[in-house]
């Protein structure tokens, strides 16, 4: 298993309310689930939304592992604000976010390949 450990409902609920107390929300506000998993943040996000009368932001989650991107895509395939994309959030992108929220992935070193590990050093300090 490489950096999935799921996040208690109970935790996930307390860091989006931190998160989400003191902002704004609006439908034009755009939110990243870096290592989303299956959807864990992006579904709180919506119960928090639900709970304060508060419209659902533009939702990005990003997970590496195809089968839990595929899983997460079914669980939010009707809800136009959130999308669900395959891939590594470690390469670089170009897009900007006015939210972030998730626990940072746990990768041991001694998981990566080769491969992964010199792209990694050659692109972060």
């Amino acid at each position: 298993m490489k950096g999935f450990v799921p996040t208690p409902t109970a935790l996930v609920d307390e860091m989006v309310r931190k998160l989400l107390r003191t902002v704004n929300v609006s439908a034009a506000t755009t939110l990243l689930d870096p290592g989303c998993g299956e959807g864990q943040f992006i579904a709180g996000v919506r119960r928090w939304c639900k709970a304060t009368g508060q419209p659902v932001p533009q939702m990005l989650g990003v997970e590496q592992h195809p089968g839990r991107a595929d899983e997460a895509r079914r669980r939010f395939k009707d809800i136009p604000q959130i999308t669900i994309v395959a891939s590594d959030f470690l390469v670089p992108s170009a897009q900007r976010f006015d939210l972030i929220i998730g626990n940072p992935p746990y990768v041991s070193l001694g998981n990566l390949s080769a491969e992964e590990r010199e792209s990694y050093r050659s692109r972060y300090r």
